[in-house]
């Protein structure tokens, strides 16, 4: 299995039931597909480069999980279709 990092901001007025179930999305996807949650830390709201859906602000969230390009294709796919989620990275 290989280590992947991913990356993703959430809008910043959600609540903390708004961030659990997502994280919690999170978590079940990486073991839905077999894979390993290493970390999944909040890294808090920081300022944007650019405005994003006019937000100026995001929550960032730091995933370090281990798993095949099934794993991060189905995780992106899901992060794609969630209106929370202003940004996603995965390397």
């Amino acid at each position: 299995m290989r280590k992947y990092e991913t990356i993703y901001i959430v809008q910043p007025d959600l609540g903390e039931d708004d961030i659990k179930s997502l994280s919690d999305k999170v978590r079940e996807v990486v073991s839905g597909m077999k894979g390993n949650c290493l970390r999944l830390e909040d890294w808090g709201t920081r300022r944007l480069a650019y405005p994003i859906r006019k937000q100026g602000r995001g929550r960032y969230f730091f995933l370090n999980c281990e798993g095949d390009s099934k794993l991060i294709a189905e995780l992106e796919r899901r992060l794609r279709l969630d209106d929370k989620v202003l940004r996603y990275q995965s390397v």
